[in-house]
């Protein structure tokens, strides 16, 4: 019995520890994109918004 929960929260942990870097990744990738291209985005969304 306490193996296996110990086996299932390890399981768990290494879940959500590989989801938060997966995120991390994504918000990085998309803080390198504004920093390459910084003002585009916004003002396309911003123009899409007025018109």
């Amino acid at each position: 019995m306490l193996s296996s929960k110990v086996k299932e929260l390890i399981s768990i942990n290494i879940v959500t520890a590989r989801s938060i870097i997966s995120m991390l990744m994504i918000i990085r990738i998309i803080f390198l994109r504004f920093k390459i291209n910084p003002n585009m985005p916004i003002k396309n969304k911003n123009k899409a918004k007025f018109i």
